[in-house]
């Protein structure tokens, strides 16, 4: 039930079942014993007197707890069968690594090929060592993982004092790099090194500062326009936005933005301007 096999079950959750319930026991066991009794009854031999009317027995019943986050159901998923099944912890930002992303986790494994080249890539820790060298000096590595591949990262010195905040199991994190010569070890090695990160949770306000949609003049009308501020009108943002309209006959365009407005860039915004094929958007 953990990996999601009772879910056809609307009325229980998968937490429902592991939680403890009555006396610290899980609902799934209190189930089984239900069960168990329930077929012991069944089959009881009839008495001198007849078969004795069945004893009811009390339908056991969830204890109400906390739900797991959709994290710790990902998290036990994977602990139970070695993937996540229903989802993955990065679902909710493909449109962050889709338009900043240029590098998979799997592309890191052979270097040569990307040396003194910028690279960004994104990913979710799975793995954190906080450590002290012989010299006394702390230093830290953690495990990124990404739809691809894993990759493993050590830092010292000033980049583990500068992105030690950023190292913690389940983080999810866009991270922009340099693949080039390790001088300290000997012989020099390739290595990923990282010059800046951000949590992905983060990116759209901290990265993307404006939005142009590109209308062809052909398809305006007052209900796109009006379904467009509907969406525009929810939540107070930080993202400029710009209109793009253009004659593709005349090859003639017009670019309009507001001065005073700024948007909120909601996953239902951009799900909006991704159903219409003729609707073009472009973050930057």
């Amino acid at each position: 039930m953990i990996s999601g096999g009772f879910d056809s079950f609307k009325e229980f959750r998968r937490y429902q079942y592991i939680n403890p319930a009555e006396g610290g026991t899980s609902f799934i066991e209190l189930l089984l014993k239900y069960g168990n009794k329930i077929q012991s009854q069944s089959g009881s031999a009839p008495t001198l007197f007849g078969k004795m009317d069945s004893i009811d027995i009390l339908k056991p019943k969830p204890a109400s707890s906390d739900e797991w986050s959709p994290l710790e159901t990902l998290n036990r998923e994977k602990e139970v069968i070695g993937i996540y099944l229903s989802a993955h912890p990065l679902d909710n930002f493909k449109l962050e690594m889709q338009q900043f992303c240029d590098w998979s986790l799997a592309g890191l494994r052979d270097l040569q090929p990307l040396r003194d080249k910028d690279l960004t890539v994104a990913g979710m820790i799975t793995k954190v060592k906080h450590a002290t060298s012989k010299n006394g000096k702390p230093y830290g590595s953690f495990t990124l993982e990404d739809y691809t591949d894993s990759f493993s990262i050590t830092l010292f010195g000033k980049d583990y004092e500068n992105f030690r905040k950023f190292m913690y199991d389940g983080y999810c994190l866009l991270i922009k790099g340099t693949v080039q010569e390790n001088s300290w070890k000997k012989p020099a090695e390739l290595e990923f090194r990282i010059k800046s990160i951000y949590l992905l949770s983060s990116v759209r306000d901290e990265l993307i500062k404006n939005i142009q949609i590109k209308i062809p003049i052909d398809s305006l009308s007052d209900e796109l326009l009006k379904e467009i501020d509907t969406f525009m009108g929810k939540g107070q943002g930080n993202t400029n936005m710009k209109v793009l309209v253009y004659d593709r006959s005349e090859n003639l365009s017009v670019e309009m933005f507001s001065r005073y407005r700024k948007i909120a860039l909601t996953d239902e915004l951009l799900d909006f301007l991704s159903q219409y094929n003729e609707i073009e958007f472009k973050l930057y």
